[in-house]
């Protein structure tokens, strides 16, 4: 899929959540970044922020995060995280994320 491909698919299959520029939040991104590494996505407030240099596949790694976070219930998070890998509930919704979108 090509960005303009994975754009349709969240405007359908999402259309309530605001697919935004990721510069709009540049500093917050700097500060969880480690290592000079450039975020390609984010989740933030409820909205998907994208890369212009984005790979292949980051928009569906932020839907995963949103549904994640925003149609899940916590037992339902729960039972998912416990199937991850990682040591932080931030690295296992990583782990999910990228498992998600392969």
């Amino acid at each position: 899929a090509n960005k303009a491909e994975e754009l349709a698919w969240i405007n359908k299959y999402f259309p309530q959540l605001s697919v935004r520029d990721i510069e709009e939040i540049k500093p917050l991104i700097d500060e969880v970044t480690v290592g000079g590494k450039e975020a390609w996505g984010a989740f933030y407030n409820a909205a998907v922020y994208l890369s212009k240099y984005a790979a292949k596949g980051t928009m569906y790694h932020e839907a995963f995060h949103a549904v994640f976070n925003l149609a899940l219930s916590d037992k339902e998070r729960n039972n998912l995280l416990s199937t991850a890998i990682g040591d932080s509930i931030a690295e296992k919704e990583e782990f999910l994320a990228n498992t998600w979108i392969m």
